[in-house]
């Protein structure tokens, strides 16, 4: 591919508009050992329905009582976790 065809469609002002890549740095969070979750311990005390297809995707915040779940049905969606 050439230049002038990477470029095609787009004017002389528009090629400053780009936001250069930024550079490679290490992740802070690789050095860092956590401990594994206890799984052995739990208990299930409650379900919530929530989506009305399979979840492919959970976030767990690392601070905050938040979860987000993505699902095949489409939707994203933001739960808080009680604490009690």
């Amino acid at each position: 591919m050439d230049k002038k065809n990477s470029l095609e469609g787009t004017s002389k002002t528009d090629k400053t508009k780009f936001t250069p890549f930024p550079t490679d740095t290490t992740n802070p969070f690789l050095a860092k050992n956590s401990e594994p979750f206890n799984y052995k311990n739990t208990v299930l005390s409650k379900t919530q329905k929530g989506h009305t297809m399979s979840v492919c995707s959970v976030a767990i915040h690392p601070r905050k009582p938040i979860i987000g779940t993505g699902s095949d049905d489409m939707f994203w969606k933001i739960w808080t976790v009680n604490q009690s």
